[in-house]
């Protein structure tokens, strides 16, 4: 089912797909496709595909905002890990030539 949220087990009898969609759009899990079950997270949804791979998360940024911003700092880091660093000393300088800087 497109636009599914994580726990959904395909061939889950015990409960109609409208129950499990109002029971994982309150954050109450379900069945994961192993069979195991899983804890769902408050404010943290899955998006999967037609074959129910996920996707995508969707994160409620009131609960989960400052996780966002790490996850968020990391993925900058990470993708300027190649470039070129400035020492501070010289950052310094720059910024007193400029006058955005006191000693």
């Amino acid at each position: 089912m497109d636009g599914d949220v994580a726990g959904r087990g395909e061939g889950d009898a015990r409960q109609s797909e409208e129950q499990w969609i109002e029971d994982a759009s309150q954050g109450l899990g379900g069945k994961c496709a192993t069979g195991d079950y899983n804890f769902a997270m408050r404010g943290i949804h899955f998006v999967t595909d037609e074959n129910g791979t996920r996707v995508a998360v969707q994160l409620d940024l009131d609960e989960w905002g400052e996780l966002w911003e790490d996850i968020y700092d990391n993925l900058v880091a990470e993708e300027r890990r190649g470039e070129a660093t400035v020492s501070l000393d010289e950052v310094e300088r720059e910024l007193r030539a400029e006058g955005r800087l006191r000693d």
